[in-house]
């Protein structure tokens, strides 16, 4: 009985540190890559709002809304979001939002937000997530900070993570 315990208990550890080290392997393999944005997935007024983005910002801070999250529940995370690029003391730090989801709930926040630095891509196919091979991590590991060459500085999402939020800023 105890040995059987101990087995699980091992297994359990063993599965974790797996875990961490895939995630730190991913990380490491995204620094210096490039986010890849086919424009082919996007509308026409979107691709022209990404051109202007990536030609006019220092740095952009792109990511997609957590899976199954409602809009009003994002609406949060917006406030602190809006609050963390306002804190940079510059106007060349902007954030996109991919929405996969119902993007007219997604547009109507940025209206009520009135947030300079907030940007909402309609990506009802999920298309970020696909182009950068990013289908199996969670919004966290979606979240990129890139410069205006769209070359990958920073991996997580300052947004629920301290330690990711202090790298950030």
């Amino acid at each position: 009985m105890k040995q059987s315990i101990f087995c699980i208990v091992l297994l359990v550890l063993l599965s974790a540190c797996n875990r961490k080290t895939d995630i730190a392997k991913y990380v490491q393999r995204q620094m210096g890559k490039k986010v890849v944005l086919d424009k082919s997935h996007y509308e026409t007024k979107d691709n022209m709002l990404l051109d202007s983005l990536f030609e006019n910002s220092l740095l952009l801070i792109i990511t997609t809304p957590r899976e199954k999250s409602c809009a009003s529940c994002f609406f949060s995370v917006l406030k602190d979001v809006h609050l963390f690029i306002d804190s940079c003391n510059t106007d060349k730090v902007n954030c996109i939002i991919f929405t996969p989801e119902s993007y007219d709930e997604y547009s109507d926040l940025k209206v009520k937000m009135e947030a300079d630095h907030i940007f909402f891509i309609n990506d009802y196919n999920d298309s970020y997530s696909k182009d950068n091979k990013l289908i199996k991590y969670t919004a966290d590991y979606k979240t990129f900070l890139v410069d205006r060459e769209k070359r990958i500085l920073l991996v997580g999402s300052p947004f629920f993570n301290m330690r990711v939020k202090k790298l950030y800023e």
